[in-house]
Protein backbone atom coordinates (compact mmCIF):
# COMPACT_ATOMS: atom_id res chain seq x y z
CA UNK A 1 0.00 0.00 0.00
CA UNK A 2 3.10 2.51 0.08
CA UNK A 3 3.37 2.69 -3.52
CA UNK A 4 0.62 5.43 -4.08
CA UNK A 5 1.89 7.27 -1.29
CA UNK A 6 5.34 7.18 -2.80
CA UNK A 7 3.59 8.33 -6.17
CA UNK A 8 1.52 10.66 -4.88
CA UNK A 9 4.35 12.79 -2.54
CA UNK A 10 7.19 12.13 -5.40
CA UNK A 11 4.64 14.19 -7.99
CA UNK A 12 4.16 16.68 -5.27
CA UNK A 13 7.65 17.91 -5.50
CA UNK A 14 7.81 17.54 -8.70
CA UNK A 15 4.82 19.97 -10.22
CA UNK A 16 4.24 21.87 -6.42
CA UNK A 17 0.44 20.97 -5.79
CA UNK A 18 -1.01 18.69 -3.47
CA UNK A 19 -2.44 15.51 -4.72
CA UNK A 20 -5.14 14.13 -2.92
CA UNK A 21 -5.56 11.25 -4.53
CA UNK A 22 -4.49 8.36 -6.97
CA UNK A 23 -5.12 5.48 -9.13
CA UNK A 24 -3.70 2.64 -10.75
CA UNK A 25 -5.03 0.32 -13.62
CA UNK A 26 -2.50 -2.60 -14.89
CA UNK A 27 -2.12 -3.00 -18.92
CA UNK A 28 -4.46 -6.24 -18.62
CA UNK A 29 -7.16 -4.19 -17.56
CA UNK A 30 -6.38 -1.47 -20.05
CA UNK A 31 -6.86 -4.03 -22.66
CA UNK A 32 -9.71 -5.21 -21.24
CA UNK A 33 -11.49 -2.07 -21.14
CA UNK A 34 -10.66 -0.96 -24.65
CA UNK A 35 -12.00 -4.99 -25.89
CA UNK A 36 -15.27 -4.13 -23.44
CA UNK A 37 -16.44 -0.86 -25.66
CA UNK A 38 -15.39 -2.47 -29.08
CA UNK A 39 -12.39 -0.86 -29.58
CA UNK A 40 -11.04 2.61 -30.12
CA UNK A 41 -9.85 4.82 -33.10
CA UNK A 42 -6.53 6.54 -32.51
CA UNK A 43 -5.39 8.97 -34.81
CA UNK A 44 -1.36 8.31 -35.26
CA UNK A 45 0.36 11.33 -35.83
CA UNK A 46 3.58 9.68 -36.83
CA UNK A 47 3.54 6.08 -38.45
CA UNK A 48 6.45 3.70 -37.14
CA UNK A 49 7.66 0.32 -37.25
CA UNK A 50 9.49 -1.27 -34.22
CA UNK A 51 11.32 -4.58 -34.82
CA UNK A 52 12.04 -5.67 -31.74
CA UNK A 53 8.77 -6.01 -30.15
CA UNK A 54 9.04 -8.19 -27.64
CA UNK A 55 6.50 -11.30 -27.86
CA UNK A 56 5.23 -12.51 -24.05
CA UNK A 57 6.44 -15.80 -22.87
CA UNK A 58 9.61 -16.00 -25.20
CA UNK A 59 11.84 -13.72 -23.11
CA UNK A 60 14.16 -16.77 -22.07
CA UNK A 61 13.90 -18.31 -25.51
CA UNK A 62 17.47 -19.31 -26.40
CA UNK A 63 16.77 -19.06 -30.46
CA UNK A 64 18.41 -22.30 -31.17
CA UNK A 65 21.84 -20.30 -30.39
CA UNK A 66 20.95 -16.96 -32.42
CA UNK A 67 22.91 -14.34 -30.94
CA UNK A 68 20.31 -12.12 -31.68
CA UNK A 69 17.14 -13.71 -29.91
CA UNK A 70 15.51 -12.53 -33.18
CA UNK A 71 13.09 -15.61 -32.17
CA UNK A 72 11.79 -12.93 -28.95
CA UNK A 73 10.93 -10.56 -31.23
CA UNK A 74 7.73 -9.30 -33.89
CA UNK A 75 8.19 -6.53 -36.32
CA UNK A 76 4.59 -3.76 -35.86
CA UNK A 77 4.03 -1.22 -38.09
CA UNK A 78 1.54 1.38 -37.49
CA UNK A 79 0.41 3.97 -40.34
CA UNK A 80 -0.27 7.48 -39.94
CA UNK A 81 -3.74 8.41 -40.32
CA UNK A 82 -6.79 6.70 -37.94
CA UNK A 83 -6.66 3.38 -37.08
CA UNK A 84 -9.54 1.17 -34.99
CA UNK A 85 -7.62 -0.79 -32.35
CA UNK A 86 -8.64 -3.21 -30.23
CA UNK A 87 -6.95 -4.04 -27.07
CA UNK A 88 -3.65 -5.87 -27.96
CA UNK A 89 -2.94 -3.58 -30.86
CA UNK A 90 -3.63 -0.30 -28.78
CA UNK A 91 -0.87 -2.39 -26.24
CA UNK A 92 1.44 -2.69 -28.76
CA UNK A 93 1.13 1.14 -30.15
CA UNK A 94 1.55 2.65 -26.47
CA UNK A 95 4.20 0.06 -25.47
CA UNK A 96 6.54 0.47 -28.12
CA UNK A 97 10.20 1.37 -27.81
CA UNK A 98 12.30 0.06 -30.33
CA UNK A 99 11.00 1.92 -33.75
CA UNK A 100 13.66 2.83 -36.51
CA UNK A 101 12.61 6.54 -36.30
CA UNK A 102 14.42 8.10 -34.01
CA UNK A 103 11.59 10.83 -33.02
CA UNK A 104 9.06 7.72 -32.09
CA UNK A 105 11.61 5.67 -30.09
CA UNK A 106 12.01 8.25 -27.04
CA UNK A 107 10.28 8.13 -23.34
CA UNK A 108 8.63 11.30 -25.00
CA UNK A 109 6.97 9.93 -27.75
CA UNK A 110 5.63 7.10 -25.70
CA UNK A 111 3.87 9.04 -23.28
CA UNK A 112 2.26 11.25 -26.10
CA UNK A 113 1.14 7.54 -27.56
CA UNK A 114 -0.46 6.97 -23.72
CA UNK A 115 -2.39 10.15 -23.58
CA UNK A 116 -3.65 9.03 -27.90
CA UNK A 117 -4.88 6.48 -26.18
CA UNK A 118 -6.24 7.53 -23.22
CA UNK A 119 -8.05 10.21 -25.12
CA UNK A 120 -9.72 7.62 -27.54
CA UNK A 121 -10.73 5.64 -24.79
CA UNK A 122 -11.88 8.42 -23.09
CA UNK A 123 -14.13 9.77 -26.07
CA UNK A 124 -15.45 6.00 -26.85
CA UNK A 125 -16.45 5.22 -23.03
CA UNK A 126 -18.20 8.83 -22.92
CA UNK A 127 -20.38 7.78 -26.14
CA UNK A 128 -24.11 7.08 -26.44
CA UNK A 129 -23.42 4.09 -27.75
CA UNK A 130 -21.87 2.98 -24.01
CA UNK A 131 -23.31 5.11 -21.66
CA UNK A 132 -27.07 4.55 -22.68
CA UNK A 133 -25.93 0.77 -22.70
CA UNK A 134 -26.16 -0.54 -18.74
CA UNK A 135 -24.92 -3.79 -20.03
CA UNK A 136 -21.71 -2.07 -21.02
CA UNK A 137 -21.38 0.32 -17.94
CA UNK A 138 -21.74 -3.34 -15.48
CA UNK A 139 -18.85 -4.64 -17.41
CA UNK A 140 -16.80 -1.31 -17.50
CA UNK A 141 -17.39 -0.98 -14.11
CA UNK A 142 -16.81 -4.58 -12.49
CA UNK A 143 -13.48 -5.05 -14.70
CA UNK A 144 -12.34 -1.31 -13.35
CA UNK A 145 -13.11 -2.23 -9.35
CA UNK A 146 -11.63 -5.76 -9.58
CA UNK A 147 -8.08 -4.37 -11.07
CA UNK A 148 -7.97 -0.75 -9.29
CA UNK A 149 -5.60 0.69 -7.11
CA UNK A 150 -6.48 3.74 -5.58
CA UNK A 151 -7.03 5.61 -1.89
CA UNK A 152 -11.00 6.56 -3.47
CA UNK A 153 -14.06 5.46 -2.41
CA UNK A 154 -16.15 3.36 -4.57
CA UNK A 155 -18.68 6.77 -3.74
CA UNK A 156 -15.89 8.97 -4.73
CA UNK A 157 -15.09 7.06 -7.81
CA UNK A 158 -18.77 7.26 -8.90
CA UNK A 159 -18.62 10.80 -8.05
CA UNK A 160 -15.69 11.73 -10.02
CA UNK A 161 -16.75 9.89 -12.83
CA UNK A 162 -19.99 11.85 -13.17
CA UNK A 163 -18.06 15.03 -12.94
CA UNK A 164 -15.69 13.98 -15.51
CA UNK A 165 -18.71 13.06 -17.76
CA UNK A 166 -20.52 16.72 -17.30
CA UNK A 167 -17.07 18.13 -18.24
CA UNK A 168 -15.95 16.24 -21.26
CA UNK A 169 -15.58 18.48 -23.40
CA UNK A 170 -13.60 20.51 -21.37
CA UNK A 171 -10.93 17.76 -20.43
CA UNK A 172 -7.69 18.25 -21.23
CA UNK A 173 -4.17 15.94 -20.68
CA UNK A 174 -0.75 17.63 -21.19
CA UNK A 175 2.73 16.09 -21.59
CA UNK A 176 5.73 17.69 -19.48
CA UNK A 177 7.67 19.81 -22.05
CA UNK A 178 11.08 17.79 -23.17
CA UNK A 179 12.84 20.95 -23.11
CA UNK A 180 12.68 21.19 -19.44
CA UNK A 181 14.32 18.41 -18.88
CA UNK A 182 17.92 16.83 -19.24
CA UNK A 183 19.25 13.00 -20.06
CA UNK A 184 22.24 12.81 -18.17
CA UNK A 185 24.72 10.33 -18.79
CA UNK A 186 23.49 7.66 -17.03
CA UNK A 187 26.99 6.90 -15.24
CA UNK A 188 25.97 9.04 -13.62
CA UNK A 189 22.58 7.14 -12.20
CA UNK A 190 23.97 3.56 -11.83
CA UNK A 191 23.66 3.15 -15.56
CA UNK A 192 20.13 4.26 -15.08
CA UNK A 193 18.12 5.77 -18.17
CA UNK A 194 16.57 9.13 -16.21
CA UNK A 195 15.64 12.43 -16.92
CA UNK A 196 16.66 15.37 -14.59
CA UNK A 197 15.44 19.18 -14.49
CA UNK A 198 17.12 21.24 -16.79
CA UNK A 199 17.43 23.48 -13.68
CA UNK A 200 18.78 22.54 -10.24
CA UNK A 201 15.29 22.14 -8.98
CA UNK A 202 11.64 22.00 -10.41
CA UNK A 203 11.00 25.56 -10.21
CA UNK A 204 10.13 25.64 -14.55
CA UNK A 205 8.47 22.47 -14.26
CA UNK A 206 5.90 24.00 -11.41
CA UNK A 207 5.66 27.04 -13.45
CA UNK A 208 4.46 25.55 -16.27
CA UNK A 209 1.73 23.67 -14.59
CA UNK A 210 0.92 26.80 -12.40
CA UNK A 211 0.49 28.27 -15.94
CA UNK A 212 -1.85 25.68 -17.51
CA UNK A 213 -4.06 25.72 -14.12
CA UNK A 214 -4.19 29.59 -14.79
CA UNK A 215 -5.83 29.16 -18.14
Amino acid sequence: GGGLVLAKSTVEEIVGIPIHYAAVIDFNNYKKLIDIVGGIDVQIEHGFTDSRFPIPGRENDLCGGDPEYNCRYETIVFEKGVEHMDGERALKYVRSRQSADEAEGTDFARSLRQQQVLHALKEKLMSKEIVLNPSKLKQIWEETMASLETDLSEREIAILARRVYDARAEVESHTLPEELLINPDPREFQNLYVFVPRKKDWSEVQSWVKSLLAQ
